[in-house]
């Protein structure tokens, strides 16, 4: 495979919901991990167990998702219970964690997301893809922002970060370098070094399957194993 030149190296986020994916991730090339468990439900909180374990092995950052159930908004009392999930899985060990809540209207739980944040502190906070079904995401990054949030896990709205590449452009410089906007959403290798090039994202998302090829399509010089983004 042609490796990139010229292009910035991301940091690369692997999605993980194993010990052995996470292993297997860190020695293919990640950087960093997304730990959770049912993907086919876009993903939900992973028993404290496999969160204790996989932080315990790892040698790059694990961020945990919290995220109790199959939906984007929560329900009376869910709240607090997730600040408590939350608060847990930094105990455990989580580097991190990347969380998500719409209100019924579409747009970010400003109410939610400042409890949540302030649960995770001293570490960083992720709004993951519930971000893509928000009603305006350019107002989804400015709520995201103003409740302190790190980072955020977006394909721009669409259904691949490819194919929202304008809309992570647009992010990207929106944000001004005061959280990182994450690309996620079938990111592939033979893409990744032209999504980083039209889109300016300092990170890429994948699931485990997605490395070695990422990592090797992008090529050296990688960000060390142990690199940390902002506030972490």
């Amino acid at each position: 495979m042609t490796r990139a030149t010229s292009v910035p190296a991301p940091l690369l986020e692997a999605c993980v919901t194993t010990g052995g994916e996470a292993e297997a991730a860190v020695a293919a090339g990640a950087h960093r991990l997304e730990l959770c468990v049912r993907l086919d439900a876009d993903g939900l909180t992973p028993p404290q167990e496999l969160v204790a374990a996989v932080t315990a092995a790892a040698s790059v950052p694990v961020v945990v998702l919290v995220r109790p159930r199959d939906a984007w908004t929560a329900g009376p009392g869910e709240v607090d219970a997730m600040a408590e999930r939350v608060a847990a899985a930094v105990a455990a060990g989580g580097a991190g964690v990347a969380v998500g809540l719409l209100n019924g209207d579409g747009h970010v739980d400003q109410a939610a997301l400042r409890t949540l944040v302030p649960a995770a502190a001293p570490r960083p906070v992720t709004f993951h893809k519930a971000f893509d079904r928000a009603a305006d995401l350019d107002r989804a990054l400015d709520a995201v922002l103003a409740c302190g949030a790190a980072r955020v896990l977006t394909s721009g709205g669409a259904a691949t970060a490819w194919a929202g590449r304008e809309a992570l452009a647009r992010l990207v410089e929106r944000s001004g370098g005061a959280l990182e906007v994450v690309a996620a959403g079938g990111v592939r290798a033979d893409h990744a070094a032209a999504l980083v090039r039209a889109t300016g994202v300092p990170a890429l998302h994948a699931r485990a399957a997605a490395f070695p090829a990422l990592a090797e399509a992008l090529g050296p010089p990688y960000p060390s194993s142990s690199a940390r983004s902002p506030s972490e």
